[in-house]
């Protein structure tokens, strides 16, 4: 028998998605399929529940050829690579160089930029101190890459100074020094000089790197920035296509081609927890560029993506979810074909890591590419009908975008317009709207919070001193200037709750809480009250529990036993018929000021209002909006 024989699915019927429709339409008995099992991204892209290969696909290519779509490598390996931004100079020399003797392969250095309205990043305060960050570090085998803001050129050169004076052959220096104009006058406002001095400048960059050192890239463009003010994919693509429309209009009028501008650029991308999403905006990135460079008339290189996690999913409450949200997000950037993948440290939403979290960001990665073997397999979401057609629809959506832009004038003019932010904070607000809610639950913040947790341990480092060192440029009337576009993080509105909450707790030497008045039997009261419990504590607010309820009298007694000023009855529908009303009352006449029900009350509203409850709160609820009512009574009022 040879393997041609064994045709297992020859006993069975030939699949139709006219069959699986007619099967699922059988279990919903009538429910609405689109309501049911539709979805839709932030961008409005429909998200079926089964995928099929249709006529009209787009062929993705192979993997190492335009339009890079499924990578620009025939091998599956990424660099791995740690971001360094300790303000301390010999401090971030020692986490460099501890960090290469255990697994990471190229090194990111953050300097700090005086144009910050909030500095980040190693304290230089000349250019020239950067080789202390280097010293021990050999350069010619670990790629170094820069993230400089607006001293990105001067730090640049100073780079290759370095590499000179060590006598690194060009060809064996790698990095990437990412100088962006454009991303220092989003995130900071200002672009000293304007955009014409600012592209003369790093044009006369490109020209010293451009052809000398094959493997160092001059520019970059930052899709960070987009996705910490709240973008969608969609919009973080566009953006970016906008952007590089720029660099070649400005750097052409600047004397300086097309080709030499794509081969000198590189990506910075935001990959989160949202895996497919990720994965697909990696690969719709390199559809577009090739799309934008062959309309130009170009050949069309290989761009260079270097994908970092997330830092607007990162949460301060509960940390250790972090590394769950840092591995899902490395491993998009990986399957995604990103060249490299820097994921931050756990803690990095609290302050400055220390070796520990350092460790654990590097070894993220080299658990994916070491134990889960993900360099073995090239593009291991190539030929996923759900990644193709979402990588497929997203492409389209953000060249669309793109477009649109352009026709307005292209990005400058959409900048000093404000439609790109404005049409950020939208979707921002959208799905702010989603966190609130719980609709979008965030773990260990908005569901499942512990009010207990252990503290995290941090480097703790006075930065303002040597901040205080650098020297910003004078502001002059040739400075471009914006709106400094935000850095935003997801779980930040609750966390400004838990930090009051946390704040009362001390001056008071307790935790401000709520009275749970559970009514019937653990049976019935039991799911409603772990709800409760998990909302209420989502603000930093203790909860204590009565024993079962059976009636109106022990409810007085249970008030009087725990005194409050808040409670919440807690229990089924049916038990709520009979007990609501009278409980409600005896609550109220106990001292209770502001009752809720947990639940929605449905037709009984009217009457339970009379009785005495306040409110209702139930799955759906602006949950923000309810704990800051809260605190309102709880602290801010006491």
């Amino acid at each position: 028998m040879t393997d041609s024989d064994l045709r297992f699915a020859d006993d069975f019927a030939e699949a139709s998605l006219e069959a699986w429709r007619a099967a699922v339409d059988k279990v919903l008995k009538g429910g609405d399929f689109e309501r049911r099992l539709v979805s839709r991204t932030e961008d409005g892209i429909r998200i079926e529940p089964l995928y099929t290969k249709g006529a009209d696909d787009p062929t993705p290519g192979v993997p190492g050829a335009a339009p890079f779509v499924r990578g620009t490598r025939t091998h599956a390996r990424w660099l791995i690579e740690q971001r360094h931004a300790h303000p301390d100079p010999a401090t971030a020399n020692r986490q460099a160089l501890d960090d290469l003797a255990r697994g990471v392969e190229g090194l990111r250095l953050v300097t700090a930029d005086p144009l910050s309205p909030a500095p980040e990043g190693i304290a230089l305060a000349e250019p020239s101190e950067l080789e202390a960050v280097l010293d021990g570090v050999f350069t010619e085998m670990a790629p170094v890459s820069l993230e400089a803001g607006s001293r990105g050129v001067p730090m640049a050169r100073a780079l290759l100074q370095l590499w000179a004076d060590r006598g690194d052959p060009d060809p064996s220096v790698a990095g990437d020094l990412h100088v962006d104009p454009l991303a220092t006058l989003l995130r900071t406002g200002r672009l000293p000089g304007g955009t014409d001095a600012a592209l003369a400048e790093a044009k006369a960059l490109v020209d010293e790197v451009h052809g000398r050192l094959p493997h160092v890239r001059s520019l970059g463009i930052d899709l960070r920035l987009p996705h910490e003010a709240g973008a969608s994919a969609g919009q973080e693509l566009a953006i970016g296509l906008a952007q590089l429309a720029f660099l070649l209009r400005g750097f052409e009028a600047q004397g300086l081609d097309p080709a030499t501008v794509t081969a000198q650029t590189t990506w910075l991308v935001a990959v989160d927890d949202d895996v497919f999403q990720s994965i697909a905006k990696l690969r719709a990135l390199r559809r577009t560029w090739s799309t934008l460079i062959g309309a130009c008339g170009l050949e069309v290189p290989a761009p260079r993506l270097v994908a970092e996690t997330s830092r607007r999913m990162l949460a301060q409450r509960d940390p250790w979810v972090n590394l769950l949200r840092n591995t899902v997000a490395a491993f998009a950037g990986g399957v995604g074909g990103a060249d490299a993948v820097t994921v931050l440290p756990y803690t990095a939403a609290l302050g400055l890591p220390d070796r520990s979290a350092r460790r654990m960001a590097r070894n993220t990665q080299l658990i994916l590419l070491e134990e889960a073997a993900l360099d073995h397999v090239v593009d291991p979401a190539g030929g996923s009908f759900y990644v193709e057609h979402l990588t497929d629809e997203l492409a389209k959506l953000a060249w669309q975008r793109f477009q649109d832009i352009e026709a307005a004038g292209g990005f400058l003019a959409a900048l000093d317009s404000g439609k790109l932010l404005d049409d950020i904070a939208a979707v921002a607000k959208t799905r702010a709207k989603a966190i609130a809610t719980r609709k979008a639950p965030l773990t260990g913040v908005t569901t499942f919070p512990q009010l207990d947790e252990r503290a995290v341990e941090l480097d703790r480092c006075d930065a303002a001193p040597r901040y205080a060192r650098i020297q910003a440029p004078e502001p002059s009337t040739a400075d471009r200037t914006t709106e400094p576009w935000p850095r935003l993080r997801l779980a930040e509105p609750f966390e400004r709750l838990r930090d009051a909450a946390d704040q009362a707790t001390q001056a008071k030497g307790a935790r401000p809480s709520v009275l749970l008045l559970n009514l019937g039997t653990l049976a019935e009261h039991n799911v409603r009250t772990s709800w409760i419990k998990g909302l209420i504590a989502a603000g930093g607010l203790a909860t204590h529990d009565s024993e079962p309820l059976a009636d109106a009298a022990a409810v007085t007694a249970a008030c009087k036993a725990k005194p409050a000023t808040i409670a919440v009855l807690c229990s089924s529908d049916a038990r709520y018929a009979e007990l609501a009303a009278p409980a409600a009352k005896a609550a109220k006449a106990a001292g209770i000021s502001h009752l809720y029900l947990a639940g929605r009350p449905g037709e009984h509203e009217a009457t339970w209002r009379a009785a005495g409850v306040d409110g209702f709160l139930y799955q759906g609820l602006d949950v923000l909006a309810e704990l800051d009512t809260l605190h309102a009574r709880l602290i801010r009022e006491n």
